[in-house]
């Protein structure tokens, strides 16, 4: 089964001006969009829709599944669970009302939600850092990290523990960050990459680079 994450409530506004018809239904939804492998918690909050012997699809179907339906203080709430191999663009939202008698035409909302194109992997390379030596327990050292590929809030990671690494600053080719290094880390080679925040980070060398951690001066 795939892995999925919460993320939160998704809210699904229902916007007419008069009954929803099956020929001029209007939907509005924050949000809109959602990124694949995601499970949202929906509320509808007008107008009221029945919730009881009701159901709400997504067409194409496959991609987006939906569960839990329910009312609850008078509103209608259910998940959404965007499968991790979801296709991204558009989907439709299908409410099939809850028919007394004579069958009802479902309403159908094109467009009403898009699952999002996945993030790109981002290509990153390191030429050189400096300093590139450290003292185990020592003071906060600032280093400069010289390359490319490097993206607004990239992250300094290193192998291994014993060094925190919070970033200063960032451009594209140079990164500033605050190494503290415990008292118990290794002494030796540490090595460490450069992770994106906008997606998959492909590090383009080997072996990594490295911080080379000095035990503390004798007393």
């Amino acid at each position: 089964m795939a892995r999925m994450h919460f993320t939160g409530l998704c809210t699904l506004l229902l916007l007419s001006a008069g009954e929803l018809s099956a020929q001029d239904p209007k939907l509005a939804l924050s949000p809109s969009s959602g990124k694949a492998g995601t499970i949202l918690a929906v509320a509808v909050l007008s107008p009221p829709l029945d919730g009881e012997g009701a159901s709400i699809t997504f067409e194409p179907a496959g991609a987006l599944t939906v569960s839990s339906l329910q009312v609850l203080n008078q509103q209608l709430h259910f998940t959404i669970a965007i499968e991790t191999n979801s296709r991204p663009g558009p989907y439709t939202l299908v409410y099939a009302r809850p028919a007394a008698g004579d069958a009802v035409a479902p309403l159908r909302f094109d467009n009403a939600f898009t699952v999002l194109e996945p993030p790109k992997a981002v290509r990153v390379r390191v030429h050189d850092i400096k300093p590139s030596k450290v003292i185990a327990g020592g003071p906060p050292v600032n280093v400069t990290i010289t390359g490319t590929g490097f993206q607004p809030g990239a992250k300094v990671a290193f192998v291994g523990g014993g060094i925190l690494a919070a970033t200063t600053s960032v451009t594209s080719e140079t990164l500033t960050a605050t190494l503290t290094v415990d008292s118990s880390a290794r002494i030796g080679s540490h090595p460490f990459m450069i992770q994106s925040p906008d997606g998959p980070s492909i590090v383009e060398q080997s072996p990594l680079p490295i911080v080379e951690v000095l035990p503390p001066p004798p007393l």
